[in-house]
């Protein structure tokens, strides 16, 4: 059964280099941290999330990221995606807000 965690990745690290050459940097560092704390040996980064880290080519915009990882024990694999929250659970919340 897999395991679910929610992360953010700082990337503060990834500004001391050329801006040419920072997604390059920003993906080698996401997949070494979630190896690290997921201790598996491989990490697969999701099209969406990829996406996002080069959007504007190789010059990273984004100072830190906020990711999903769901670890899969049995092939000592993790999966990388975007997170973001169901729908269905902003509505509630604020619902919720509303009410108090």
């Amino acid at each position: 059964m897999p395991d679910e965690m929610v992360l953010t990745i700082p990337f503060s690290k990834i500004y001391a280099r050329p801006a040419y050459k920072r997604s390059e940097k920003a993906i080698f560092l996401l997949k070494r941290k979630i190896s690290r704390l997921a201790k598996v040996s491989s990490v697969k980064v999701s099209p969406e999330l990829n996406k996002i880290i080069w959007e504007r080519g190789d010059t990273l915009r984004r100072r830190n990221i906020k990711v999903r990882v769901k670890v899969n024990r049995e092939e000592d694999l993790a999966e990388v995606e975007p997170f973001t929250e169901n729908a269905q659970e902003q509505e509630s919340k604020e619902e919720q807000e509303k009410k108090e």
